[in-house]
């Protein structure tokens, strides 16, 4: 639908509740320091009620910071980077030698408001945003909006400074007045709403996103005109052909650099497309359902970005190289030119997400991040989760260091927990149960005391090279301890949910950063030396095992390199596209026994007959077997294994 702006602002509904929190803070003479912590599934309007906060606040004369967890490397020191670039672009009516200034001298008459969409992506930073940055800002004209797709921890309403302040709200799908009020607004009709308004709630279930997809679906020829009501599920037929119908032809191959690149302006959709694009086509953009503006550029929904994404990677894989390479050179081509420090961490985070999704083969013997990324979530860590964790680490520490060595590690789990929780990641199934956990310690002051306490050797190889007794808005450096994971997970082996979470941290890895961690395990070894670590001989031995020399590997990009290496890296995954039959698929012993089966035939229930094993156990070998030869099909699988020389002669 091409919708004018005005419009497309106009058919925000609903909300009242979550609003009257913001009017409320406009309207109190005193301005307390004040935060919004809005959770929600999915598509539920979380970006979208930032948005409008935003658009009623500047409408007030209020200072509008918007920024977003996605490009923000996460360490204190480029959230500052980051936050005072976002002042310096507003204008605070300060001085660019205090640009903090509007933040810590607010007053009730220079009111601030400070959105960070997709906090989830910052909550290693939680605990330094609660006890450190949060309260030194101005007890009056401040009110910071935190947008997370998982629910907030407790900690938010019972931390002892900020627990007056902070309000927790959980954005719910429409009811159907509000689904009503939604209909009435598109439609643009008087008369009787209510009996379709109806067939519509059933049919979305209130859900915004899904309203705006059916609306939009159903007003393609300008008139509404509901299906029987039961007949049109819209929320389980999303899928690419939808939006690409929603966005036409014409918009379409604009909306596919809009998959690769997460956020893009008029001028960098025309240069990555390839052609020039109009105020009129990025208005179009802007107006459609699955698309939203941000301060820098238009972005699609994350449900929609997976679904496009996936189509144009099967439609034109080859297509789809060339968006990704135009915009890789693009990028590093401003990270050369640009010396803001904040744009160069937001410049290097976009290339990394790009490489993310086209990572080379490293050595899968440790981890495996070539394989289809698991459903799960990484977390914080929560109290119930500690025994889980505890096993998961003894497990660890069986095949990875002596027995007397574990007693630190399960010492330092403990307490990191306690004053450091930031530092563990927990990687979750479905039903939120723990089955892996990544611990990466930014090194300062604080954490830096709590490693020395519990008598942690790695420490002292970092304090060899570094001083780790800064605060944190001067940490640069991660000390990496370790990643575990359970070896018995349905469907994926341990080295597939590793690499998940090594994958996940690979954000570390950005401009301005340094990584450290002593390594014993040859396959950890080559498996880093893949993705650029340096490796050196460590200062004090205490970290050799009975079995193994340790040995200090280091990734710095503090001081410039970062756009070398990821270019380097991008080249790497571009050369193992171009030559498949190279790539070291490593199928085991078992999955080679399933391939030739299906080579000859059978079906999953006769291999589960023929190996002794359940069916849910061939389906499992089947799923590695494909994502391993990049098919999604048996008969795809079989070709490529003739081709690679992979069944028995």
């Amino acid at each position: 639908m091409n919708m004018p702006r005005e419009e497309v602002r106009s058919r925000f509904v609903g909300r009242t509740k979550e609003k009257s929190y913001l009017k409320e803070w406009l309207t109190h003479a005193e301005a307390p320091l004040s935060v919004l912590a809005v959770t929600g599934i999915g598509g539920v309007g979380k970006s979208t009620l930032l948005s409008e906060y935003m658009r009623i606040c500047s409408e007030r004369g209020v200072l509008c910071l918007w920024l977003d967890g996605r490009h923000l490397v996460p360490s204190p020191l480029a959230f500052m980077d980051h936050l005072t670039a976002a002042l310096v672009m507003e204008g605070g009516g300060y001085p660019a030698a205090a640009p903090l200034a509007p933040l810590l001298k607010a007053t009730p008459e220079k009111r601030v408001l400070v959105c960070i969409d997709n906090y989830e992506d910052m909550r290693m930073l939680e605990r330094w945003m609660m006890d450190a940055f949060i309260p030194k800002l101005s007890k009056q004209g401040v009110i910071v909006v935190l947008a997370s797709r998982p629910a907030f921890s407790i900690d938010w309403s019972s931390h002892p400074r900020l627990a007056s302040s902070c309000r927790l709200i959980t954005l719910e799908n429409f009811n159907r007045t509000e689904t009503e009020s939604y209909w009435i607004t598109a439609d643009k009709r008087q008369g009787d709403h209510s009996l379709q308004e109806a067939s519509l709630y059933d049919l979305t279930g209130g859900h915004p996103l899904t309203l705006a997809l059916t609306m939009d679906t159903l007003g393609r020829n300008g008139e509404l005109h509901l299906p029987p009501q039961g007949s049109f599920h819209i929320s389980s037929q999303l899928s690419a052909r939808m939006l690409q119908e929603l966005a036409g032809s014409g918009l379409l191959p604009i909306v596919d650099v809009l998959s690769v690149l997460h956020t893009a302006n008029q001028e960098e959709l025309a240069h990555i497309s390839g052609s020039a694009v109009s105020i009129t086509e990025f208005q179009a953009l802007a107006g459609l359902s699955f698309i939203r503006q941000t301060p820098g550029g238009i972005t699609l929904h994350d449900f929609a970005r997976l679904h496009l994404l996936r189509d144009l990677k099967l439609r034109e894989p080859d297509r789809l190289h060339a968006l990704r390479d135009r915009a890789m050179n693009m990028l590093q081509s401003r990270l050369q030119q640009s010396e803001i420090p904040a744009m160069r961490l937001r410049i290097a985070t976009q290339m990394l997400q790009i490489c993310r999704e086209a990572l080379p083969l490293l050595n899968r013997q440790y981890a495996n991040i070539s394989a289809e990324p698991f459903t799960g979530s990484l977390d914080l860590p929560r109290k119930e989760d500690l025994p889980l964790l505890q096993e998961l680490l003894r497990q660890w520490c069986e095949y990875s260091v002596d027995p007397v060595q574990a007693v630190k590690y399960h010492r330092l789990l403990d307490e990191l927990y306690l004053h450091a929780p930031e530092s563990i990641a927990v990687l979750r199934d479905r039903d939120g149960e723990p089955i892996g956990m990544i611990i990466v310690t930014l090194l300062h002051r604080e954490t830096s005391e709590l490693l020395a306490r519990t008598e942690f050797d790695e420490l002292e190889e970092c304090e060899a090279v570094m001083d780790v007794y800064v605060s944190p808005e001067e940490a640069d450096t991660h000390l990496a301890v370790l990643v575990a994971a359970r070896e018995d997970y349905p469907g994926y082996t341990r080295e597939e949910l590793v690499g998940h979470m090594v994958l996940d941290r690979l954000s570390l890895l950005g401009e301005g950063t340094r990584v450290f961690l002593v390594a014993t395990n040859d396959h950890l070894k080559a498996f880093l030396s893949g993705l650029g670590f340096v490796a050196g001989p460590t200062v004090t031995g205490k970290c050799d095992t009975s079995f193994a020399k340790s040995e200090l590997l280091s990734f710095d990009h503090r001081n410039g390199g970062f756009g070398a290496w990821v270019m380097d890296f991008w080249r790497k995954a571009h050369s193992a596209a171009e030559d498949p039959a190279g790539l070291p698929l490593e199928l085991t012993e078992r999955e080679k026994e399933v391939l030739q089966w299906m080579a000859e035939g059978a079906s999953n229930k006769e291999i589960a007959a023929r190996l002794t094993v359940t069916s849910e156990t061939v389906k499992t070998h089947v799923r590695n077997i494909f994502r391993k030869l990049d098919v999604d099909r048996r008969m795809k699988a079989v070709a490529k294994a003739e081709k690679l020389n992979l069944l028995h002669s």
